[in-house]
């Protein structure tokens, strides 16, 4: 019988790529295959609360989190529920398993990307920043740091946080963060390194488009900005994004080709980074591959 204790098993089994869930983490993990089959793994026996799983699944853009404690149980955050299922009839048979997981994972209007998108939109209301985007996304970076360190914005170290200039906001700020912590469904709480982690580069995608495409014009009743797209183009410009599946694939093939081992500083480039997917991809590759040498990352693109 398959040992589910050990991660190069269910990698094997299901031709899953796993990925440390934290950065600290060794024994929890983040499958991934692309998109809507990813699912959260904990093999190290110690059970925890259901409130962590259904939290860190959400937080990391999955439904499921799959939990290995003399048996294994699924913990699926949008049904609300954990199901116990026997271990001999996932090692006997991995895919029937894997489709279940599946057939549980649809995308859904409360995922934590549009949970963050509409904080971001109401950011962008009280900073009235009508054109690039770039004034609210510097609010959100410094809602998620304030939430992180449990201190008020106005204290956070904002070099430690990669954030350039801009004007604090007022008091009003201040019920965003409190939106944002409170989470959704009672039980689903944001974990900042989950969402930079696992699900930043499809929430920067979209915070991009809100910038470049959303309608500016304002809602008659509510104040707020309407919620069209507006069909303008940009011109001289064409977006692409390189989906997180095949961001996944370039960075493994290219660090297989790699002697770790022998590396003490290695230099990342990419020349048109757009949500930095394949940056922040590498790094949780390297991590992974417990890399102790220095990296330096570099990305540029045309968009601020």
């Amino acid at each position: 019988m398959l040992n589910l204790h050990d991660i190069t098993e269910w990698q094997k089994a299901l031709g899953l790529l796993p990925i440390k869930l934290f950065s600290d983490s060794e024994n929890n993990f983040i499958l991934l295959d692309g998109g809507i089959g990813d699912f959260c793994l904990d093999i190290t026996q110690e059970e925890k609360s259901e409130d962590y799983y259904f939290s860190s699944a959400w937080s990391s853009n999955t439904k499921n989190f799959v939990s290995v404690n003399g048996k294994v149980t699924v913990y699926n955050w949008k049904k609300d529920k954990k199901e116990k299922i026997q271990i001999s009839s996932i090692t006997e048979n991995y895919n029937k398993f894997y489709d279940y997981l599946i057939s549980n994972s649809i995308n859904s209007e409360v995922d934590i990307v549009p949970f963050v998108l509409s904080i971001f939109r109401k950011l962008r209301n009280l900073t009235n920043d009508k054109q690039s985007g770039i004034e609210a996304l510097n609010f959100l970076f410094l809602l998620l740091a304030s939430y992180e360190e449990n201190i008020s914005f106005d204290n956070i170290d904002k070099t430690k946080w990669g954030l350039s200039d801009f004007n604090f906001p007022d008091a009003e700020f201040e019920r965003y963060i409190e939106e944002f912590s409170v989470g959704i469904l009672g039980n689903l709480k944001p974990e900042v390194e989950l969402i930079l982690r696992h699900s930043s580069g499809a929430l920067f995608q979209e915070a991009q488009k809100e910038a470049l495409f959303f309608d500016k014009r304002q809602n008659l009743f509510s104040g707020t900005l309407s919620d069209f797209y507006s069909a303008k183009t940009v011109s001289n410009s064409s977006i692409h994004y390189t989906p997180s599946y095949l961001a996944r694939t370039i960075v493994e093939n290219a660090l297989n080709k790699l002697n770790l081992d022998e590396i003490k500083n290695l230099k990342i480039l990419d020349p048109a980074c757009g949500s930095s997917e394949f940056l922040m991809e590498a790094l949780k590759q390297l991590k992974t591959r417990n890399f102790e040498g220095n990296v330096h990352i570099t990305g540029r693109d045309i968009s601020p």
